[in-house]
C-alpha cells in the first residue's frame, strides 16, 4: 500500500489518464479515500467522503428536483448543502464541464465543487430513487424497496452484473459491473 504523498506525486505523473483509467491502474495499492485526496489536492477541490458524517452535509433536494436523477446518475454528481446553508456540489469527476455547468445554472449560482467516492454518491442516488417512489423507512417493505431502487439504478447504468457478499462481521457489500469494471456501491445502514 502506498501513501497519499505517494498516489499525489502518481497522480501528478498521470495527467491525460482518463479517471478510470487511473482508478483501475491504483486500485489495489491505495486505498479509495486516498487516492480521491490525492486527486482532490492535485486538481484544487475539497474531498468529501459521503459516509462521515462529521461534515454534517445533507442532499440538496431541490436541487435533485431541478437537475433530475437520470442527469445525476448519468454523471455521478450529487448536490449537498450544509447546515448553514451553502451548497457543494460532489463529484466521481469534477472536470465533467458540461454537468458542472448544467447544475450551476439550474441553482443560478456558481457552486464549489468536490471529488466524492462514485460508490457512495451511487448510494445516495440509490436512496433518492427509492424515496422518491415511496419513503423508505424502517419496516418490513424497507429492504424490498431498496432492492427495487438498486435494480432501477442498475439498469439505467447499463449494468450486466451485480455482486452481494457479506463480510465476516456480516456487513454487505454490493458491487455493480459496468462496463466490465466492478464498482462498490455503498449500503444504507
Amino acid at each position: 500500500v502506498i501513501e497519499a504523498s505517494d498516489a499525489t506525486r502518481i497522480i501528478a505523473e498521470s495527467r491525460g489518464t482518463s479517471d478510470k483509467e487511473l482508478y483501475k491502474r491504483f486500485s489495489s495499492l491505495v486505498a479509495e479515500g486516498d487516492l480521491l485526496q490525492a486527486i482532490a489536492a492535485e486538481i484544487g477541490v475539497e474531498y468529501v467522503d459521503l459516509n462521515s458524517r462529521s461534515k454534517k452535509l445533507t442532499v440538496d433536494t431541490s436541487l435533485v428536483e431541478k437537475c433530475g436523477v437520470d442527469f445525476l446518475e448519468k454523471n455521478v454528481v450529487l448536490p449537498l448543502v450544509s447546515p448553514d446553508g451553502s451548497r457543494l456540489l460532489a463529484m466521481a469527476n469534477p472536470s465533467n464541464f458540461d454537468a458542472v455547468n448544467l447544475v450551476r445554472t439550474r441553482s443560478g449560482e456558481r457552486i464549489p465543487l468536490a471529488i466524492a467516492s462514485t460508490s457512495q454518491i451511487q448510494a445516495q442516488l440509490i436512496s433518492i430513487v427509492a424515496g422518491m417512489r415511496t419513503s423508505i423507512a424502517p419496516g418490513p417493505n424497507a429492504v424490498p424497496e431498496w432492492i427495487d431502487a438498486l435494480l432501477t439504478f442498475a439498469l439505467s447504468q447499463r449494468t450486466s452484473d451485480i455482486h452481494f457478499r457479506f463480510s465476516d462481521s456480516g456487513e454487505l457489500f454490493v458491487r455493480l459491473r459496468v462496463d466490465g469494471v466492478l464498482q462498490r456501491i455503498s449500503v444504507p445502514q
